[in-house]
C-alpha cells in the first residue's frame, strides 16, 4: 500500500521508540554535559540600549573567527 509523508515519520517515531534506537544527548549528562556543548555564540543585547545610541555585545568566538574580527576592526 501507499503512506503519505506524516504517517511515515510516524511510523518512524514509533520504530525509534519501541526499539530504543535513539542516541542520547551527550549535552544530558548532568557531570559532563557542558564538555558537549559548543561555546561558540554572539548575543546582541538590543534590549539594553544606552542613552548614547550604543548596545553591548557578548561573543565567544574561535580563534579565526576572533583573529578576522580583531583584523577588520
Amino acid at each position: 500500500g501507499r503512506i503519505g509523508a506524516a504517517q511515515l515519520d510516524r511510523l518512524v517515531a514509533e520504530t525509534i521508540k519501541r526499539f530504543d534506537l535513539a542516541q542520547p544527548d551527550p549535552a544530558a549528562d548532568p557531570v559532563d554535559g557542558y564538555l558537549s556543548v559548543d561555546p561558540r555564540h554572539v548575543t546582541l543585547h538590543d534590549d539594553d540600549v544606552h542613552f548614547a545610541g550604543t548596545m553591548r555585545w557578548e561573543a565567544e568566538l574561535g580563534i579565526a573567527d576572533s583573529l578576522d574580527l580583531d583584523h577588520v576592526l
